[in-house]
């Protein structure tokens, strides 16, 4: 049997904030990963931080979202 997990994550950017703004919600990022312990995360993400319209999918750790 294969489960997807889902990590609904709020990132404190500029970006962010204006996607929570307009959308009205709490959150703004979602990551997904194929295992219980997260050990590696998959997301639509940018590819450049200063382009906002380069995104791709790449892998991220959860460590970036516990601090």
């Amino acid at each position: 049997m294969h489960t997807l997990n889902i990590f609904v994550s709020r990132t404190d950017t500029w970006l962010g904030s204006c996607i929570r703004r307009i959308l009205g919600g709490d959150y703004n990022h979602c990551s997904f990963s194929f295992d219980e312990n997260f050990s590696s995360l998959f997301a639509y993400s940018r590819l450049y931080k200063g382009l906002w319209f380069t995104g791709c999918f790449c892998t991220e750790s959860v460590d970036r979202y516990l601090n």
